[in-house]
């Protein structure tokens, strides 16, 4: 099995039109996924921050099949260069083969998305940061990545939970992990194994191999309500140098109620610890937002028009 069906590693980067270079440096990767606008947008204000803070690093958006030209191109305005793969989906008659035993359908439309972005594994690359697209670039993360070992992958450690967290990965692609991946993804939807995220599925297939990464380089806040949980609030205390979006929805959703509100909370202010992050952490993200307008999706930017935003810092 060739790395993407497609050749050798140098036709590789010849088909997808990527530079040489792509397989020498670390390379940033992304998971944008299909049509959705929230995704879509967060994915452009990532490749913003990314150009500014990391301007040297080849920058690499996996996307679905059937994305529409449009997103493509808001995609590509953000320096993104983009590779678009297969989508997978649990075959339709697969319920009725399996009956009672198969994995549910809520569980699939939650995680088969994530699932995806395990494509980000079998890279033809030498060394990946890979990045949700709900991360969020705040400062210079150069010196916060340690080289690591082939094998081995460096994740945020998550502090309630006996695990780590995957919205940033630090990892050498590697085709044996991925078909380990890809294989318990099978075994999952054909009822034979148990259910699991993608967050435990790379947990489980780099068991022993993980390091811990700084968890300034994945400051989890929850742009649905109170800035962040407990659980996320020490890398806050420090110069955060990645955000991640956590909830629905994200600040990008183009409806003019729910960015009316982020608005609100990003001018809020009192002495808590939740509303000094906000100011801190969602006022540049919110003010990036109305200075790249021009990059954003259509909608996005007519919303943001509308409603005639304004920046607080």
């Amino acid at each position: 099995m060739s790395w993407w069906q497609e050749g050798s590693r140098n036709q590789w980067l010849k088909i997808h039109k990527l530079p040489d270079g792509f397989n020498e440096s670390t390379a940033v990767v992304t998971h944008a996924g299909k049509n959705n606008q929230e995704t879509i947008d967060m994915a452009v204000m990532l490749g913003v921050s990314l150009t500014r803070y990391m301007p040297g690093h080849p920058k690499i958006a996996l996307g679905i099949k059937g994305m529409t030209d449009e997103n493509q191109a808001a995609l590509k305005g953000a320096g993104w260069h983009l590779v678009l793969v297969g989508g997978w989906r649990a075959p339709g008659n697969v319920f009725s083969m399996c009956g009672d035993s198969c994995v549910d359908v809520e569980f699939i439309n939650r995680f088969q998305n994530s699932w995806e972005r395990l494509n980000a594994f079998r890279l033809p690359l030498g060394r990946v940061l890979y990045l949700d697209a709900t991360t969020y670039v705040t400062n210079d993360v150069s010196h916060l990545m340690p080289m690591n070992d082939y094998g081995s992958i460096g994740m945020v450690p998550s502090s309630c939970k006996q695990s780590f967290r995957s919205g940033v990965m630090l990892f050498r692609p590697n085709l044996e992990k991925y078909r380990l991946m890809m294989r318990s993804v099978a075994e999952m939807l054909a009822g034979n194994a148990t259910k699991r995220s993608d967050d435990q599925i790379i947990n489980s297939a780099y068991q022993g191999r993980i390091f811990a990464l700084d968890d300034r380089l994945n400051c989890i806040s929850d742009s649905s309500s109170e800035g962040t949980d407990a659980c996320s609030e020490s890398c806050f205390t420090k110069v955060a140098a990645i955000m991640n979006f956590n909830g629905l929805p994200k600040p990008t959703l183009a409806d003019s109620v729910q960015l009316m509100k982020f608005e609100e909370a990003v001018a809020s202010g009192s002495d808590g610890l939740s509303a000094k992050m906000r100011r801190s952490h969602l006022s540049p993200f919110y003010c990036d937002l109305i200075r790249n307008k021009e990059l954003l999706t259509k909608p996005l930017q007519s919303i943001l028009s509308a409603i005639n935003s304004a920046c607080f810092i």
